[in-house]
């Protein structure tokens, strides 16, 4: 599944391409935990406003930058991400 900018109507800072991937993905419940992995302080403002855990990875923007826009984490790369099975078939990321 892709969602691009020509499936929303606004683009990042806007939610809603994160909003539309929760809908189709059925997480759309604010109870359900969602992952955005972002390099932009736009994408991450957009997947904080979706309600999002945000990891944000240091390429185009800096460290400040992406502090601003409220990323819950920040890597140097996608090398420092681990997902794990967990429990009860919940997934676990590892920073």
């Amino acid at each position: 599944m892709f969602i691009t900018a020509d499936s929303v109507k606004s683009g990042k800072p806007s939610p809603e391409g994160y909003l539309i991937g929760r809908e189709l993905l059925d997480v759309s419940n604010s109870s359900h935990q969602v992952v955005v992995v972002e390099d932009a302080a736009a994408g991450v403002r957009a997947g904080k406003a979706a309600g999002a855990i945000v990891i944000a990875v240091l390429e185009t923007h800096s460290r400040e930058a992406l502090e601003a826009a409220g990323a819950d984490y920040i890597v140097n790369g996608l090398h420092e991400v681990r997902i794990r099975q967990g429990d009860n078939e919940m997934m676990v990321l590892e920073l």
